[in-house]
């Protein structure tokens, strides 16, 4: 078993030293958040399908279907805030009031979905 480790660590000591001389020594971080235009390609696609719930009341699971997609939407909204930094309410999931207001401050800082 211990040279099993040692040749692992000799070929990573190995990748390593490949690395650096070809001028890369470490993976660029991932970006933490969806860009902007997600976002706003998410909070458009919700938004359609809660408007499809509510017109077409006879769906299975209706109770169900709404809340996955209300939090959905919650969550796109909590995102769009975070990218132009617009507070976002604290309680998960959001009440009404607080989702027009944070609809409300989002279209006054320029967003439209």
């Amino acid at each position: 078993m211990g040279s099993l480790h040692r040749a692992t660590a000799a070929t990573v000591r190995a990748v390593v030293a490949m690395g650096h001389a070809l001028g890369v020594s470490r993976v660029p971080p991932q970006p933490t958040a969806p860009p902007l235009q997600r976002i706003c390609s998410d909070l458009h696609r919700l938004d359609l399908e809660r408007e499809w719930l509510l017109t077409n009341p006879p769906v299975p699971a209706l109770y169900h279907r709404l809340l996955a997609v209300s939090w959905a939407y919650d969550h796109a909204l909590r995102d769009a805030c975070s990218a132009l930094g617009v507070p976002a309410p604290e309680r998960d999931p959001f009440g009404q009031a607080e989702r027009l207001a944070t609809e409300a401050e989002l279209s006054a800082a320029g967003l439209r979905w």
